[in-house]
């Protein structure tokens, strides 16, 4: 909910998508749900059967509005059961809390343990050393906390999980014309280049990277089909209008997006 009310910036997609693309994992689809059951159900049961992997992020703590876990219980078919792997987890993590000279009561403790020992019905928990907390998976569905930082240590092992390929191959182009003049050498280049992906992005009002007002991003799994597109769409554009022809699929933020975003987070 925090998230489609505007009360905090949604920093979590952009960073998943970007470190397992990193790892050559595609991610293919993106949604933003609020903390409502049957939203989480409809979208698990949807997307499951379709996806290798599906990741929900946030939800899964031991408050009222953490739905997450229940709602991909629904979405797969499965009951929701009490984990008696998480619940000796649990209580080690508490006893940890108590040592440490948290101030709850050991009844507040006992009661987060409960809540978050209900999971839905075959749920696993892969464990990594070093990490705190263990990546949970029920089937393909992955399971990671909200919190960035914590989210960001699941993700990683996540990676892993999954299996690592190899990373995207990435080059960028700047033009110094509007993407109309060069939209007609592009569509030829995507069709003709069907190993790699052609995205172009135009920039209206203010130019944060070089000048360029448009970039075109080539992506493919291979150097060798990157380079040819490259010089395919380098031969066919404006030589002239060219600012920079450069590895790297990154791109520039301009001052109006950069204070929309300081916006969006403060």
């Amino acid at each position: 909910d925090e998230v489609l009310s505007a009360r905090v910036a949604d920093i979590n997609t952009q960073h998943a998508c970007g470190e397992l693309r990193k790892l050559g994992i595609v991610p293919r689809k993106a949604v933003i749900l609020p903390d409502e059951l049957g939203a989480i159900a409809r979208t698990v049961s949807e997307m499951a059967p379709l996806y290798t992997a599906v990741i929900t992020m946030g939800g899964i703590g031991p408050t009222h509005d953490d739905v997450t876990m229940r709602g991909v219980a629904e979405g797969l078919g499965v009951r929701m059961s009490h984990s008696v792997a998480m619940e000796h987890f649990m209580h080690r993590l508490k006893k940890e809390v108590i040592d440490d000279g948290d101030k709850r009561g050991v009844s507040d403790l006992r009661c987060s343990t409960q809540r978050m020992c209900l999971m839905p019905e075959g749920t696993e928990l892969l464990m990594e050393e070093g990490k705190e907390y263990p990546l949970l998976r029920c089937k393909n569905v992955y399971m990671l906390p909200g919190v960035p930082q914590f989210m960001r240590q699941q993700l990683t092992h996540l990676g892993r999980v999954l299996g690592c390929h190899a990373p995207f191959v990435t080059h960028r182009v700047g033009y110094s014309v509007d993407e109309t003049t060069i939209a007609e050498a592009l569509a030829g280049i995507a069709e003709e280049f069907v190993k790699t992906s052609v995205g172009c992005y135009p920039y209206y009002e203010d130019y944060p990277e070089r000048g360029a007002r448009t970039i075109v991003v080539i992506e493919g799994m291979s150097q060798q089909d990157v380079d040819e597109c490259c010089a395919a769409l380098l031969g066919r554009t404006p030589k002239t209008s060219v600012l920079f022809s450069e590895p790297g699929g990154n791109l520039p933020t301009s001052p109006s997006m950069r204070q929309g975003l300081r916006s969006a987070s403060a």
